[in-house]
Parts: structure tokens; sequence; C-alpha cells
């Protein structure tokens, strides 16, 4: 297998390569990822039809890299559904953009049909609300718990959660999204006036303190973030004019009244997700694809299934906007998520390569077949 690795790092080096192999599931599969990532030395995503599939991947690439190998999972929610989306899903999103646009080291990240469509926060905003804090150094206490807040944090009696927030006096603990992958869990934060005097990871289910830390970096909770108040009267200037753009029935109606006026007065609601792109207008929103870095290469596990997926996926977005267009204010679908034609050219762009279950008879090429076996004579044995 190294040697195809090897082989496809040079193949793959030319723009718009597609390369297709059959043959790898299962370990096999992970084991190829690990190796072409470790041949090439730069960052890998590999794209898979559903969000079950990640886990169980993540978790077999991790028995044969060292390098971070992080998931960037779906919303579970449907598309324009008034619900709020799952904290922790949320929080590794978050995470994953954030490793993408800070750190030059290369990892293998893995996502999903659904999770790569949806369009998310511009990186000059996540860049811009992430907040270093350091042990022994000063920081404005209420400057930053005001901040947090605005970032998306609950205040809450108890951590428990990402996006949870608790105050006790010089104490604070907060669950942020993760900047380090080696360094997961809550914050506590403790004061001395403006002094940040010490920085622990926490148990949230004991709620002691673990081990120290030198700094952390805070991250934003939500991809929903409302501009600084130097930029808010231009804000709300682009805010109407964008929803002014929407059908009369929608803007005038009694919900559509309540949604101007929550994001007006910068009040967070349950599916003020599917609003993003009136909180990013300029720069407007973008998408995983963005983050990535232009040498990545692309995995896609069975392309077929994936293909299959996205129209699936993009007809359940059209219908329930037909849905929510009759009910209220919603935005189309084109300035929420990426299309097909979208999809094929970010993966265009790079170098790809498809593991598919059979070849393709009308593929240009041949695929590079690579038969491997499992364990069934080893199992019958024991």
């Amino acid at each position: 297998m190294l040697s195809i690795c090897k082989e496809l790092s040079e193949d793959t080096g030319r723009q718009e390569k597609k390369v297709d192999i059959c043959g790898l599931h299962g370990g096999s599969a992970a084991l190829f990822a690990a190796r072409l990532q470790a041949v090439q030395e730069r960052t890998l995503c590999c794209l898979l039809p559903s969000d079950d599939q990640l886990d169980t991947l993540a978790g077999d690439i991790r028995l044969f890299t060292d390098v971070p190998v992080l998931t960037y999972p779906a919303f579970e929610i449907a598309p324009y559904t008034r619900l709020a989306p799952d904290p922790t899903t949320v929080a590794a999103r978050l995470a994953t953009l954030y490793f993408l646009q800070e750190q030059s080291t290369p990892c293998i990240i893995l996502t999903s049909v659904e999770a790569v469509l949806r369009r998310v926060l511009p990186r000059q905003v996540l860049s811009r609300s992430c907040e270093l804090v350091m042990a022994g150094e000063d920081t404005d206490r209420d400057a930053m718990i005001a901040s947090l807040i605005d970032a998306g944090y609950e205040s809450t009696e108890l951590v428990r959660q990402p996006g949870d927030l608790a105050v006790r006096g010089g104490i604070v603990d907060l669950f942020s999204p993760s900047s380090d992958p080696t360094a997961q869990g809550p914050l506590r934060l403790d004061f001395f006036g403006d002094t940040v005097e010490s920085i622990r990871l926490f148990d949230p289910l004991s709620q002691r303190s673990e081990e120290e830390l030198e700094e952390a970096v805070l991250l934003p909770a939500s991809d929903i973030l409302f501009p600084e108040a130097a930029a808010a009267a231009q804000w709300r200037q682009d805010l109407s004019a964008a929803l002014e753009e929407l059908a009369p029935a929608q803007k005038d109606s009694e919900a559509g009244r309540q949604i101007s006026q929550q994001l007006r007065e910068r009040i967070r609601f349950p599916g003020i997700e599917f609003f993003l792109p009136l909180m990013y207008q300029k720069p407007g929103p973008q998408s995983l694809f963005d983050y990535l870095p232009a040498d990545s290469t692309c995995i896609l596990y069975d392309p077929v299934s994936i293909a299959r997926k996205t129209t699936l996926v993009q007809e359940r977005i059209a219908a329930n906007y037909e849905e929510a267009a009759n009910d209220g204010p919603a935005l189309p679908p084109r300035s929420l998520f990426i299309n097909q034609e979208e999809l094929e050219h970010c993966l265009g762009k790079r170098s790809r390569i498809d593991l598919c279950l059979y070849p393709d008879p009308d593929a240009p090429e041949p695929p590079i077949l690579h038969r491997v076996g499992d364990h069934s004579l080893l199992r019958q044995e024991i």
C-alpha cells in the first residue's frame, strides 16, 4: 500500500487529477488515508456519505497515524427547522475550522455530504472572534465575559456542555470549543482582579480542576456572531436591505416582523442558524473548502453513494424551503448551501481520490485495483 501512496503522491500533484481505487474498505481504507497523508505531508480531507460513518473511520485512522484527526459533522436538525443545533456539534465544527485556519500542522479532516454543503461564517470573522488568555497576564474580566456572551455563550450555574459559562466571583468557568485536539474540556479561569492567576482544565461531572495550562484560546460558541458596535449601524442598514428582498408575504407576516425585530436587537432564537447570510454580507458566508489549504487532497469514500446522498439532501433542502417560506421568512437555499455544481467545482480544484466499491465502466482511465482480506479465518480459529 505504501508504494501505491507514493505513486499517487506523484500523480495527484497535477491539478484536476482524479484517481479511482477499488478494493479498499473498512480498516484498509483507514490505513490508506493515514499512509497517503504521511507520504504527502499535507492536509487530507475525507468526504463520506453520512455522519454515521465519521467516528468509526476517525477511530480507525487514529490507529495508524499521530497527526490530528478531526471530524466536521453536520447539524442534526433538518434544514429550515426552527430548532437549535446540539452545542457539541457546533463546537466540533468551529474547533475544526479554527484548527484549519490557525494551525500550519497537516491534519486529516473527516466530514459528510450534509456537513460540507452548509455555508459557514467567513474566515475573517472567526479569526477576530477568538481571544487568547494567558496565565499571569492582565485581562479585562468584565469585557471578556461580555464578549463571550456576544459569542454565543449561555450563562449557567454549572458548566456541563460546550457553550456554557458560569461566573462565581473571581472564578470563570466556560466550555469553549477546543483549539487544541490534545487538550479538550471545559476551562476554569481564576482571576485576581483583572489578572488571570491560573487556567485549568476541569471535569464537568465532578467539577474538579485537573491539568493546568499556560494559555488558552477562547473560541466562539456559535456560528452566528453579531457585528461589533462600531459596525452595528451599517449592519442594520444591510440587514434592512436584505429583508426587503424577501417576498412581501414573508417579511410582512407576524413571524417575519418578529424575526426582523429579534435580529435588529441582537437576540438569538432557535433556527437563527438559517439566517446566517444576514450576519455576514461583507464578506459573505464561505464553505469548508475555503478553510482547507489549497494543496490539500480530497478522498471520497464511495462516490456513488456520495452523489446519491447529495441529490437527496438538496431535494430535502428545496422541499423544506418551500414549506418554511409559506410559514414565514426563509432565505433561498443558494445563500445557505452550496449546490452540486459548486461541490464538484471545489473538489475539482484539488487532488481527488475516489475509493469506489465497483469499477466505473465509463471512467476515462481504469481504476487501481487493490485486493485486501479480512479476519474471517482468524476469527474461526479463535
